[in-house]
């Protein structure tokens, strides 16, 4: 992190920025009359593709997605509420 010359400077953990600094975990910035607290990304391994028992081979789509047939683009209607319905609402 670096201050371009702003007029009232850049504060790290209470301290003026006056070169190039790095940022650690936690560091608070102070900016005018704001402040920030820096958080270091989390590195995380990605989880291994799944794979077909009979081709070794990855899924064609997500498992997460559902099957196609699933899916309808017309909107479905709610049931009426028997409470709403006896309230004359």
């Amino acid at each position: 992190m670096e201050d371009l010359g702003s007029p009232n400077g850049v504060f790290l953990n209470g301290q003026r920025v006056e070169s190039r600094v790095p940022l650690a975990d936690g560091d608070v910035i102070e900016m005018g009359r704001s402040l920030l607290r820096f958080q270091a990304a989390v590195e995380e391994t990605p989880p291994p593709p799944r794979l077909l028992a009979s081709r070794n081979r990855p899924l064609a789509r997500p498992a997460l997605l559902p099957p196609k047939s699933r899916w309808s683009p017309r909107p479905r209607s709610l049931p009426a509420c028997p409470s709403l319905a006896a309230n004359g609402g």
